[in-house]
């Protein structure tokens, strides 16, 4: 038949084991609003469009060996399940949101720092587009937000545990940095 129907029979997943990782998350601003704030003045603009990004780096040789060599021992493992195997890698972080639109709440005096938020409302968005007013009203809120790019990246590393004491064998350890398991109980 020229129509084939996908039929998933098996599906699974692991998680890169690093022994540890630093946080080298960045932010900047990649776009500052161009009308001047609803308060009035040069001030901040009340809103923050931001947009994040994941990032997983490898430090050094040693970790991406190591990432590389669980990530093959996954493949050879869940390849053998099935004919025909698709794999694929993604970051996972929970709650993780790639837009978020931030609401500056102070100002100058700590008095809320902007006329009104009555504009910046969802009705006031409801009603826009009731009206078929919202590429305007998305157009106008766009002149008030700064736009800002975080990087939200982990830099991770690998370095080989010895649970034995020894020299880990002939090859210099297991092949990968990944602990051996512990011995039987006597």
């Amino acid at each position: 038949p020229w129509l084939a129907k996908k039929v998933v029979t098996h599906e699974a997943e692991s998680h890169y084991n690093a022994t540890s990782w630093d946080d080298r998350t960045t932010a900047s601003v990649w776009r500052r609003a161009p009308a001047p704030s609803s308060g009035g003045g040069d001030g901040p603009a009340p809103f923050g469009k931001i947009s994040l990004s994941k990032l997983l780096v490898l430090r050094d040789r040693a970790a991406r060996e190591d990432y590389f060599a669980q990530q093959a021992r996954f493949v050879t493992v869940e390849g053998r399940r099935d004919v025909h195997a698709e794999f694929g890698t993604e970051i996972d972080v929970d709650g993780f949101r790639p837009k978020v639109l931030a609401v500056r709440t102070g100002g100058a005096g700590g008095r809320g720092g902007f006329a009104s938020s009555a504009p910046f409302r969802r009705r006031a968005y409801a009603l826009c587009a009731l009206a078929g007013l919202s590429l305007p009203y998305r157009i106008w809120l766009a002149g008030r937000c700064d736009e800002l790019r975080v990087s939200l990246a982990k830099e991770a590393s690998c370095e080989a545990a010895r649970t034995d004491g020894g020299d880990g064998g002939e090859d210099g350890g297991d092949g990968g940095g990944v602990p051996s398991p512990p011995p039987p109980p006597s």
